[in-house]
């Protein structure tokens, strides 16, 4: 599959390791290319608008930082 068919996605969590299985996991499905991931939404939201990705995968918890931070953006 050429890179103009796959599907791009970007993942944002808190969580290192949830990052990186998703990241793997979706890289191991044909047709999936993740861009980058990363626990910092602020740099989330500057990697949504460098890359552009197709889908972006992200968890927000009901309340903490991690949420009001990625509401901003």
């Amino acid at each position: 599959m050429d890179s103009d068919s796959e599907i791009t996605v970007l993942i944002i969590d808190e969580h290192p390791e949830v990052c990186g299985l998703l990241a793997r996991g979706l890289e191991a499905l044909p047709g999936f290319r993740v861009l980058d991931h990363t626990t910092n939404p602020l740099l989330a939201a500057e990697l949504a608008h460098q890359y552009s990705p197709q889908i972006i995968v992200t968890d927000f918890k009901r309340s903490g930082t991690f949420r009001g931070s990625a509401l901003r953006w």
